[in-house]
């Protein structure tokens, strides 16, 4: 089940509970499949990810067929298990993102134990690619101000920032490129993972960003019009 850290390939892309979940939930880990036959890396998680994804919901009604069929997908390689402590990098990148914000002096809680860890992994081994669907962890990293003018929207109040927190986190996390479930979709459309739809390959691509929307992954039903006006047009010329 684990992996020993030697073998980790910088090429490889470190998944959160939240991309597994929605691709599971939507029956789209099958894309995760068809692209592993165009990369040089893999799709790797730490404990906690496994711990959130597979083994606490496994012993939930509601959730176990999900947690079985990536238990079964990372029985076939398709998504791997990385056994390596990243408990000092994960608590670093926790009490630093969730002490940025904070209402009345009290700190703002961003980010939780499987996002670090996933984000401490890819530290670790100098992975550039993570794959979240959680909108907050994403939206700090990649636009902190514009989740702090979200933050003042949700509690009606002033959101005060530790500028000395924010750079730091932002150090931390400077090199690092995130992708969402929609985008290992839309990735699989340009590779060919549509194409036994014939022409209906549109409308199955469309069906599968709304899946994954409704299972959890942040993109708007807005973005993915634009994106299929976009592919429509392109085929138009």
């Amino acid at each position: 089940m684990s992996q020993e850290s030697s073998e980790i390939n910088r090429n490889s892309i470190v998944c959160d509970s939240s991309s597994l979940i929605s691709l599971a939930e939507s029956c789209q880990l099958d894309a995760l499949s068809f692209l592993k036959q165009h990369m040089f890396g893999d799709f790797i998680y730490p404990r906690t990810v496994r711990i959130e994804s597979m083994e606490r919901p496994m012993n939930m009604r509601e959730h176990s067929l999900r947690a079985f069929r990536l238990m079964d997908y990372e029985k076939s390689g398709t998504i791997k298990f990385v056994e390596y402590d990243v408990t000092q990098k994960m608590n670093e990148l926790m009490n630093t993102a969730n002490n940025i914000f904070s209402v009345y002096g009290k700190p703002i809680q961003l980010m939780d134990p499987g996002e670090a860890a996933q984000v401490a992994l890819a530290m670790e081994f100098g992975i550039n690619c993570i794959l979240i669907d959680e909108r907050t962890t994403r939206t700090l990293i990649e636009a902190p101000f514009r989740h702090k003018e979200h933050l003042e929207r949700e509690f009606r109040k002033t959101v005060n920032t530790n500028d000395r927190l924010l750079e730091r986190f932002n150090d931390l996390t400077r090199d690092l490129k995130i992708i969402r479930s929609s985008e290992i979709i839309l990735l699989s459309y340009k590779y060919g993972y549509f194409d036994h739809y014939g022409e209906n390959k549109e409308k199955a691509l469309e069906g599968a960003l709304y899946g994954v929307k409704l299972c959890g992954c942040s993109i708007s039903f807005e973005e993915i019009d634009e994106i299929m006006r976009e592919l429509h047009a392109k085929q138009l010329f």
